[in-house]
């Protein structure tokens, strides 16, 4: 069996900037499939990337089915630049360590 390759915080962080950044005003539960992660995982971190100012998101409460749903509505330009320090670190270390 191969091994299973494990990503890292800041990789599962700019997993989900980069998924924010290529489909805006999607729902949360699609980008949990753009960045592979679940829904339970994505929440919090969504929610401290708004109060950050990272994210501009949206919580919306659907009537008929009593749900809170929240709508990510794109990347902030302190969001954009925040994402491309992070690829930038991302590069950086790779080339160290590889």
């Amino acid at each position: 069996m191969p091994k299973r390759f494990r990503r890292t915080e800041i990789e599962i962080l700019l997993d989900i900037l980069k998924s924010i950044a290529t489909h805006p005003n999607f729902h949360a539960t699609k980008l949990t499939y753009s960045a592979q992660l679940n829904y339970l995982q994505l929440r919090p971190i969504l929610s401290r990337l708004n109060d950050k100012g990272y994210v501009n998101i949206e919580n919306t409460v659907c009537k008929s089915k009593k749900v809170n749903r929240i709508i990510v509505h794109g990347l902030t330009p302190k969001g954009i630049a925040f994402m491309k320090d992070l690829e930038f670190v991302i590069k950086e270390f790779e080339s160290i360590w590889r």
